[in-house]
């Protein structure tokens, strides 16, 4: 009966450790995108010098209050319902959108705007990230297609959130 059971346990045991790394192999090896923070980057878009003629730029959020900025490479599209094209960018209207940015009521003390590029699996930059909120879900849906959530606030430290009671 005691070698019954050691079986069944080494049968689990075994089937669960190909299930863990089933799982880690097949997220290691999809379709990863991700944000990797540079304050060279958020210094780019906070001085506005440039617009990049490579890269196709949008805004997500309200037209009248963007919270975020992404440019994303020519030969890649941003499929998502998220964010809207800005045509005919120049410098100054860039610097004047940073500045809507930059400026969030609430938390304007509490947290700063940070620069990203977006990276693809094998450190491919395919896009830039300007926001003072978190990064959200990212991920490729086609070979070259990226889809960009809405990007998520933040909320400072010191903020507590309550719950109500019922």
């Amino acid at each position: 009966m005691k070698q019954r059971a050691e079986a069944l346990t080494f049968l689990l045991n075994s089937v669960a450790v190909f299930f863990l790394v089933t799982l880690l192999i097949s997220c290691a090896t999809g379709n990863r995108v991700y944000f990797a923070g540079s304050n060279d980057i958020g210094r780019q878009f906070e001085t506005a010098a440039v617009v990049l003629p490579e890269y196709r730029y949008y805004y997500g959020g309200p037209k009248a209050k963007p919270n975020a900025i992404v440019a994303i490479r020519e030969d890649y599209e941003l499929a998502s319902p998220h964010w809207h094209p800005l045509d005919h960018l120049s410098a100054e209207s860039l610097k004047k959108l940073v500045q809507t940015i930059i400026f969030v009521p609430g938390i304007e003390y509490k947290t700063s705007p940070n620069g990203a590029w977006i990276v693809a699996l094998g450190g491919d930059r395919v896009g830039l990230w300007y926001s003072a909120f978190e990064y959200p879900v990212i991920r490729l849906t086609g070979e070259k297609q990226l889809y960009i959530a809405d990007p998520l606030p933040r909320l400072p430290t010191d903020t507590l959130v309550r719950m109500k009671d019922d």
